[in-house]
């Protein structure tokens, strides 16, 4: 089974340039249609080769720790990357954009994330130098998110010197951090706002940065009663306003799922959100993966209604549970904070 990832052939002036061109929208006048979308294609693609060497390492350690571990992989969609491209904020490059490759490992619970942490970080890639370390979990995100990120810099001057400098991110994060993150991206997705970047309603974003707070609390109990009463009082004042349970729990996507390959690990899911429907092809070689890609977002290009994602993942059937919010699944939250609000009542 062929999964190899297609080489790079361009410079860095040039990955710049075209950079600059894709966030401007002035890409296709600078190569034209065609070659434009040859080059954005093969030089995200490329990065699949790095990406791949993070996750079988990845993904080795994960299962010695907890064997029903999660581990997934992605490249950055389009849209995203010309996203992040256009922040100010940031001040990038195409070339140093240090997440188009992406791997995650969700674990069952923080211990085990701990371990994770505690096995892998300090352990030595031939091929990968771990450039960045960042404790989200240790110290949370102004939004609420929490995880541990990992970005790794590629460098094989023999086999690969193509590739050298490619970089790719790892997240490892709790069951529980998992659902509050998706569920996020559930309650935007599905209301077209940004919640994730803090965009759109801010007692949305008010309220996830509560619920974060209720989950941190689950997983390491540490404050003082008085405390822990104001946390749930306010949580449960905002989880009823917003009525939480009822709009998340409305969103139901119809999963059609069509199997090109019964045995194929490339997933490649088209979501409506004005239809709630899904559709899910399989791929077992990661250039026809590529290739529905492509065609998938040059057809709904513009169109803000429909989300296009390609994941491989080590088993098929977790797909699920790795892209939760592709389903409109946000049963594990609603459940968790139900909980937390439930037990600390003050009666």
């Amino acid at each position: 089974m062929s999964t190899r990832f297609p080489t790079i052939e361009f410079e860095r002036k040039t990955i710049r340039l075209a950079g600059k061109m894709l966030a401007a929208g002035q890409l296709d006048d600078f190569m034209g249609k065609v070659k434009a979308r040859e080059f954005i294609n093969k030089f995200r693609s490329a990065n699949g080769t790095p990406l791949k060497t993070v996750v079988v390492n990845a993904a080795r350690s994960a299962k010695d720790i907890d064997s029903e571990a999660t581990v997934s992989q992605r490249l950055k969609r389009l849209p995203s990357v010309v996203s992040k491209l256009q922040r100010p904020d940031l001040d990038l490059h195409l070339d140093n954009v240090q997440d188009i490759a992406g791997c995650r490992v969700v674990l069952g619970n923080i211990e085990h994330v701990r371990a994770f942490q505690t096995r892998f970080v300090p352990s030595k890639l031939q091929t990968l130098h771990l450039d960045r370390f960042t404790d989200y979990i240790q110290e949370p995100r102004d939004s609420g998110y929490r995880s541990l990120h990992l970005i790794y810099r590629y460098d094989n001057p023999l086999r690969r010197p193509d590739l050298s400098g490619r970089w790719v991110e790892l997240q490892v994060r709790s069951k529980l951090q998992h659902s509050w993150a998706t569920s996020v991206e559930i309650a935007g997705l599905f209301n077209n706002q940004a919640l994730k970047q803090g965009q759109g309603s801010q007692d949305w974003i008010h309220y996830f940065k509560l619920a974060s707070k209720a989950i941190a609390y689950i997983e390491l109990p540490n404050l003082p009663a008085k405390k822990l009463f104001a946390l749930c009082q306010e949580l449960d004042e905002a989880h009823r306003s917003l009525r939480v349970e009822a709009t998340l729990s409305k969103i139901k996507v119809a999963e059609k799922a069509a199997k090109e390959n019964p045995n194929g690990k490339f997933a490649l899911a088209v979501l409506n959100t004005q239809t709630m429907k899904l559709d899910v092809n399989y791929y077992r070689r990661a250039i026809d993966a590529l290739n529905a890609l492509e065609t998938a977002e040059k057809l709904y290009e513009g169109d803000r209604s429909v989300d296009v994602f390609m994941a491989e993942l080590e088993l098929i059937h977790q797909f699920r549970s790795a892209y939760p919010n592709y389903f409109g699944d946000s049963q594990l939250f609603l459940e968790t904070i139900g909980k937390f609000l439930k037990s600390n009542r003050r009666r």
